[in-house]
């Protein structure tokens, strides 16, 4: 009696899974290794990706003409016919210039399996220093943002939320202070050092966190952050408390907009921000529980952090994929201590120090 094959191919799988329960926790774990990177080898070949999403353009000029110009660590590079500078095919990306190339699949997966690893665990798997780790998360996590718009349906909810300013990881500061508690306050409040993230959520799944002023909330931080292109004036109807910067940002775009009370919650049921409280108070413990306090300069790379993981949950994505695809986080990455200046100055009290190192 013959056997087929397909039936054949499921008795040695099954053969081949005893065998492996027989073996001891070190050869399994041994094992595990081993077959992660070959999924990797099969599925995720690190410089096949880089061909797949390579640049199109000059990263200088926007000129897509240019000449190839040799391949630098089995990444092909190009010079720009336009303006001469020279750029590869991963010029931008989250892993431009990376080393450990055979580990990023890992340390993908490790990002978005929504247990929010510190930095020093994830290193201890992978076995690389944290601070290769740190490095990889905000370049990844820099572009989420733009990555992950959508338009909101139905009811939006609408509510800041509140964090303490912090330089944690400067080195060199006056006084400890200037890691987020404002003398004589427990909690941030409007005070001058409460850093406010604008939450923006509809009850499906869409949603928005941006980190807008550090101080007294406006109108034009809202308006500013919460992107009213992804609002629909004639179908959605935006609800929240009676904050005034809120209505007034509602007055200025034209919608429908129910407000309550704060001491009372809701309004006929109906009109509340509980989806907000819910996912504030998970936020609040991913930030002041569990990774004790962030810099307010990620801040927003957190809150993106926590929006790709809310909606991945309706929307099956493919990191790893997904970290080839923008060819702007690296530039992000190099320019981050600008940009903090900047939103300092430009939407706090706060003077910006630098002579200061801040990792």
């Amino acid at each position: 009696m013959s056997v087929s094959p397909s039936k054949s191919k499921s008795l040695s799988v099954k053969v081949l899974f005893n065998k492996i329960a027989l073996l001891s926790t070190e050869s399994k774990e041994q094992l595990s290794e081993f077959i992660k990177q070959e999924i990797f080898k099969d599925k995720n070949t690190f410089y096949q990706k880089i061909k797949e999403h390579a640049r199109n353009s000059c990263p200088c000029c926007n000129s897509e003409k240019s000449i190839k110009n040799g391949v630098v660590r089995g990444v092909q590079r190009h010079k720009c016919k336009n303006c001469g500078k020279n750029y590869s095919d991963s010029t931008g990306q989250s892993i431009h210039w990376i080393h450990f190339k055979d580990k990023w699949f890992e340390y993908i997966e490790m990002l978005f399996n929504g247990k929010y690893q510190s930095c020093r665990d994830t290193a201890s798997e992978l076995k690389v220093n944290h601070k290769t780790t740190f490095r990889w998360r905000h370049k990844v996590l820099n572009g989420l943002n733009i990555a992950l718009e959508e338009d909101f349906k139905g009811i939006i909810e609408m509510d800041d939320l509140h964090f303490s300013f912090s330089e944690k990881g400067r080195k060199g500061l006056s006084s400890p202070s200037k890691r987020g508690k404002e003398k004589g306050k427990k909690k941030p409040g409007d005070g001058e050092l409460s850093v406010k993230v604008m939450a923006t959520m509809d009850r499906v799944h869409s949603i928005k966190l941006d980190v807008s002023r550090i101080g007294r909330l406006k109108a034009n931080d809202i308006k500013r952050t919460c992107m009213d292109k992804n609002i629909d004036l004639s179908s959605n109807i935006l609800t929240s408390d009676k904050h005034p910067s809120i209505i007034s940002f509602a007055k200025g775009i034209g919608i429908k907009h129910e407000t309550f009370y704060a001491k009372n919650h809701c309004r006929a049921k109906v009109y509340h921000v509980n989806t907000i409280n819910e996912k504030a108070n998970r936020i609040n413990n991913l930030i002041n529980i569990r990774l004790k306090g962030v810099s307010t300069k990620y801040l927003q790379n957190y809150m993106n952090w926590f929006r790709m993981l809310e909606l991945i949950k309706f929307t099956p994505m493919n990191y790893f994929n997904w970290s080839f695809t923008n060819s702007n986080a690296w530039f992000k990455w190099q320019e981050r201590e600008i940009i903090y200046k900047d939103f300092l100055t430009d939407y706090s009290n706060i003077k910006y120090s630098n002579n200061v190192k801040f990792g």
